[in-house]
């Protein structure tokens, strides 16, 4: 019985931390500060922390034929380089921003077809033991200069 306790305990302190029941606030008010003005918050924001080199996946139901941006943040004290990639329910990647090195990558979604987003969080340049980080899914239309382009 003691083995077993301090194998769970060595499991448990050796797992990734990520999502945190009660979201942090700082992280959610870093996110709604990123978002556009006029973008329509979609569920809650998603916050967490993550140690260098971590990942965790949230996901998040879409409709057809509505655009929609996924604002990531971290910790910027602490936090270098933060990656989202959003796949469909097939796995089929809809965007990434995963190349260039900055603490607020930003996703443009849609499909032709409702289905579940998988926005994976990566933590790529921490350099704390965790550093704390947030993504919103917010719906906003496609602005485009001069009206959308010809058909």
């Amino acid at each position: 019985m003691m083995r077993q306790a301090a194998l769970f305990a060595l499991l448990l302190a050796s797992a990734p931390a990520f999502a945190q029941a009660e979201p942090d606030p700082k992280m959610v008010q870093l996110v709604q500060d990123h978002a556009d003005e006029g973008a329509k918050l979609v569920g809650e924001i998603k916050t967490g922390k993550l140690a260098d080199g971590d990942l965790a996946t949230f996901s998040f139901t879409i409709e057809p034929g509505k655009t929609y941006w996924v604002y990531g943040v971290c910790d910027q004290a602490k936090c270098d380089d933060l990656d989202l990639e959003g796949k469909n329910a097939k796995g089929f990647v809809l965007d990434n921003d995963t190349t260039k090195k900055d603490a607020d990558p930003v996703l443009v979604i849609s499909d032709k077809v409702a289905t579940k987003l998988n926005v994976t969080v990566m933590m790529e340049d921490c350099r704390a033991k965790t550093c704390a980080f947030g993504i919103g899914l917010y719906e906003q239309p496609l602005v485009w200069p001069g009206g959308p382009p010809k058909q």
